[in-house]
């Protein structure tokens, strides 16, 4: 049988104290001022030993489970699938490991969701939470858990909970293609949104209604259009859509259905198209748009960073942080 590698055999085969070696092997060498060349001896030894650590030995060291859970609203697409790439980055070098649940966009299963990551006492949490219909109000007591001091980071969406937030710039967006659209001589301007309460969609529109009115444009020539529960437009909404000349989609995938319902009606010819997020077919349709891609990886990344420090941190004061859009595409 092949003996096992403990703290104890590096310590008998470097000669240096297993307190020492401890410390080394948790990264804390430079913490306890110990010599380079001690660090580098043990770790050269470790790897050549093929040491592995002992998390559960560990954990019961430290008091720490090494988990981060990763709660997403939805099962996971190739958008919350770049987050959890995002995430994995970050934590990898590192101890700890991801424990991932979906919640089908059910705030009761969000809260069921919690309550497993505070049962397997997870050092700290990421949640992309749910987005519901306009005749709801996303719940908060599921969050009340938080004074077991977990450290917990909102991403993609604002809830009203005690959390770091790392967001996406959702305002700028929507200034930015009001921008566009102006420059480019549009007169009758449309936003396509999810029948969601969302507060990503809401300042998308917020800021691309507040730039048009600002600039003059009369509030009869933004039409505000709300997809139905399958995220097409309805027959009434078709109509009132007749005549626009630009379309701000607060997503690519909501902009490809409307564009498949406008082109039978020839309204796609001169349509100036603004979205944001990649969809693998949105070239094959007659579009004239600019499109920003999401920068999920990039979140997912920030929602880990933030989640180690507060981890770490004795003291921590919440931040909201809002991410900058990756260069546009446009076709």
């Amino acid at each position: 049988m092949t003996k096992k590698i403990t703290i104890k055999t590096i310590s008998e085969a470097s000669g240096v104290s297993t307190s020492i070696v401890s410390r080394i092997l948790s990264g804390k060498a430079q913490q306890y001022r110990i010599a380079e060349k001690t660090r580098r001896k043990v770790m050269d030894i470790a790897k050549e030993l093929n040491y592995r650590p002992n998390y559960f030995a560990k954990s019961l060291n430290s008091a720490q489970t090494f988990n981060i859970g990763l709660i997403f609203a939805n099962s996971v697409d190739a958008f919350l699938g770049t987050i959890m790439e995002g995430v994995e980055s970050r934590l990898r070098g590192t101890d700890y490991q991801m424990v991932v649940a979906t919640c089908d966009n059910s705030p009761e299963l969000e809260r069921v969701e919690l309550d497993r990551m505070f049962y397997r006492q997870v050092d700290g949490i990421i949640i992309y939470p749910s987005a519901l219909t306009f005749d709801k109000n996303y719940p908060t007591e599921h969050f009340q858990q938080q004074k077991q001091n977990t450290p917990l980071v909102v991403i993609g969406r604002e809830i009203a909970v005690e959390a770091d937030f790392v967001l996406f710039s959702d305002y700028e967006a929507g200034v930015e293609a009001a921008e566009i659209f102006l420059k480019s001589g549009c007169r009758r301007f449309a936003s396509a949104n999810l029948p969601i309460k969302c507060s990503s969609d809401r300042d998308r529109v917020k800021g691309f209604t507040e730039t048009l009115e600002k600039a003059g444009v009369n509030k009869e020539n933004i039409i505000i259009s709300v997809a139905d529960a399958d995220n097409m437009p309805s027959e009434s909404d078709l109509k009132r859509l007749d005549g626009i000349d630009a379309l701000f989609a607060v997503n690519s995938s909501l902009l490809i259905n409307y564009a498949e319902l406008l082109s039978k009606k020839n309204i796609t010819s001169d349509l100036k198209c603004y979205s944001l997020g990649i969809e693998r077919f949105q070239h094959m349709l007659p579009l004239n748009g600019t499109f920003r891609p999401m920068p999920g990886r990039e979140m997912g990344w920030q929602a880990a960073d933030t989640l180690l420090r507060d981890i770490e941190s004795d003291t921590h004061e919440f931040s909201i942080k809002r991410l900058p859009w990756p260069e546009a595409i446009t076709i």
